[in-house]
């Protein structure tokens, strides 16, 4: 819900708004002084190497008792969904085991089956760098138990694909008897598929990591995520221009679906008839307004700036007569019409859930509507409030009113719901 307030004097045009917001954000960039550069790939750039990097991240899904392929909580009742995965830039994790040389430990490794198709498992020694053992693994069904006997200093590799990816939700030990060959040993004992995540009694008699809760790891065992990171440099060929992108761009419209979302006002005025603007009034042989039309002639961005790019605040032009329309991506190029209203005024403030933005834009800024004013003529005006929090919701002042219907250019960007600015205002002292 917001409400909005409008005002003027000789000097300003003023704009207020009251908006319900309970997701504060500190802002976004200082566009004025907005580093283009760091939008995109330097002289010399790494990627890890998908097949030979091994990090992992943290994940969980949310299940109920009756959800049998949920490994038990170690702690009491219920059941636990968290697990390991690949992290975005690569395909496989692992984890590092040392274990006691003399005799052999069986390990049972749970891989629930989450979105996951097939699974590459690899046993290095650590010590030498060899590979002592390997097994696929392309059925899961409720959840499967890789169950071997190991010793030594050991790392375990899963790898999956980009579209299938790998999980590990506990591990578990049982110290055997039988002496070990070498130093560092491998042997595989059985896949489990009955026992699902049902693990206690079965599993883990001399210590478990189920993920989610603290280890339980008898003295001589040490398990701790793989952290190996093979980088490739990529380096810019000489005289081509640094054209990709490393990061999704920032605009000063909020450029929400791109990886960024900010809170912020935006305000447009309407007020040159159509076909008078620069556009033609309407398509050749179709009635006017019957498809998307310009009806916006000056459009302002009312941002909070964040404490890393200097805060503050920072009114963004984004549209005035004579300006070629545009997004403001990095590197665009410019016109003279570019840049933040200098001799503007702006505050944007938090009281508990409600924020507030105050602004006052001269008349100098403004002089289409200032002739309007002088000339006692009514003028269109709308506005838009963005939120982070629901980025999805269309809240314009024209949404759905019987004088408007959707029309993208009403605001920036196009590629938004937007409502024709036509709801129409009249000043009065």
């Amino acid at each position: 819900m917001a409400s909005g307030y409008l005002a003027y004097d000789d000097q300003y045009f003023y704009f207020a708004s009251k908006v319900a917001d309970n997701t504060p954000t500190p802002g976004t960039y200082r566009f004025e002084t907005r580093n283009d550069d760091e939008f995109f790939y330097p002289d010399v750039a790494y990627k890890p190497d998908a097949n030979l990097s091994f990090r992992k991240k943290d994940g969980k899904r949310e299940v109920t008792e009756n959800d049998q392929s949920a490994l038990q909580n170690p702690n009491g009742e219920g059941r636990l969904m968290h697990y390991w995965e690949p992290d975005d830039n690569n395909i496989g994790m692992g984890i590092d085991l040392n274990l006691p040389t003399n005799k052999t430990t069986q390990v049972a490794f749970y891989l629930p089956n989450l979105d996951t198709y097939f699974t590459e498992v690899e046993f290095w020694d650590l010590k030498s760098n060899t590979l002592l053992t390997s097994e696929n693994c392309d059925k899961l069904w409720n959840g499967c138990y890789l169950v071997y006997e190991l010793s030594g200093n050991i790392r375990v590799t899963f790898k999956g694909n980009w579209w299938y990816n790998v999980k590990l939700a506990g591990v578990f030990f049982d110290k055997k008897s039988n002496n070990a060959t070498s130093s560092s040993s491998a042997f595989p004992v059985r896949q489990d598929f009955d026992t699902k995540g049902n693990w206690k009694g079965v599993y883990g008699k001399d210590g478990f990591w189920v993920f989610g809760s603290t280890p339980n790891l008898l003295e001589g065992i040490e398990v701790q995520a793989t952290e190996y990171n093979v980088l490739i440099p990529l380096k810019w060929p000489d005289g081509v221009r640094h054209f990709s992108y490393r990061k999704d761009p920032v605009l000063p419209a909020n450029s929400a679906g791109m990886g960024f979302a900010t809170d912020n006002v935006q305000i447009a005025f309407n007020v040159i008839p159509i076909g008078e603007d620069g556009y033609g009034s309407t398509a050749k042989g179709t009635m006017p307004k019957y498809v998307g039309y310009k009806c916006t002639d000056y459009e302002y961005a009312l941002n909070q700036v964040a404490p890393q790019y200097g805060g503050g605040t920072e009114i963004w032009r984004l549209l005035v007569p004579g300006m070629p329309e545009k997004n403001f991506y990095p590197r665009q190029p410019k016109s003279p019409f570019d840049g933040s209203v200098k001799n503007g005024k702006l505050a944007i403030t938090h009281e508990g859930n409600t924020r507030i933005t105050e602004c006052a834009i001269p008349w100098s800024e403004l002089p289409d509507v200032k002739k309007a004013l002088d000339a006692g003529k009514t003028i269109k005006f709308s506005f838009r409030i963005n939120d982070n929090g629901n980025m999805g919701n269309c809240l314009e002042l024209a949404r759905e009113r019987s004088v408007s219907k959707r029309n993208s250019h009403a605001f920036h960007a196009a590629w938004k719901e937007h409502w024709a600015n036509e709801v129409e205002f009249g000043f009065d002292k």
